[in-house]
């Protein structure tokens, strides 16, 4: 019998990628968790994307309880934006955690993300 393995790009530990959407008055908080990885970036295209409407055009990303991020994820949250902010709306980076920030730290630099309660830049 022959042990089931990770996919190379997978960490063995990995944790589900979970998400949980609040609405609020003129926002969409999603809170993600665990480790987004290469099979699960479709999955957060989709979410975002459907969560704009005449209401609440801006989404939240709230990243403070992730513990990975597979490389494509940024470009998705990326594409997203642009996406939201052509209709009018935004997505907004919320407490991304120190290992991976310095990954995200220069789109905000040069203004491609705004990042809410996140560490300082150095």
């Amino acid at each position: 019998m022959q042990l089931a393995q990770a996919p190379p790009d997978e960490p063995a530990d990995a944790e589900p990628f979970l998400t949980e959407v609040r609405y609020l008055e003129k926002t969409t908080l999603v809170a993600m968790s665990g480790d987004l990885g290469a099979d699960d970036i479709n999955e957060l295209r989709r979410l975002i994307i459907g969560l704009v409407d005449k209401e609440r055009k801006t989404v939240i990303l709230d990243m403070g309880h992730m513990r990975g991020l597979h490389p494509s994820g940024v470009e998705v949250i990326i594409e997203a934006r642009r996406y939201l902010v052509a209709r009018g709306g935004d997505l907004v980076l919320r407490a991304p955690v120190p290992s991976y920030f310095r990954v995200l730290a220069g789109w905000m630099r040069d203004g491609t993300f705004e990042i809410a309660d996140a560490p300082p830049i150095d």
